[in-house]
């Protein structure tokens, strides 16, 4: 229950983000959010065992990665106005 809650408010909070900039709907930020959402389906993937341990815990990593680098160098900060 905790897992979802805290995927619940991840999403709203990059939404908020989202709404608060007036982004749009860039590629990057579409990835970003497929990315989270296949990050709150790892919970599934690990508990089922559909894949190994190691290597399910190895693509979230991945993921986790992809989705600071996304966040990261398409932030405000890097691009000032």
């Amino acid at each position: 229950m905790i897992h979802g809650i805290g995927l619940l408010l991840l999403l709203i909070s990059e939404f908020g983000l989202q709404a608060q900039l007036k982004l749009g709907f860039p590629t990057w930020l579409i990835g970003k959010l497929v990315i989270l959402l296949l990050l709150g389906a790892m919970i599934v993937v690990i508990k089922r065992k559909l894949l190994s341990p190691p290597a399910a815990y190895l693509v979230a990593i991945i993921l986790g990665a992809i989705a600071a680098y996304l966040g990261f160098a398409n932030s405000v900060l890097l691009r000032p106005f």
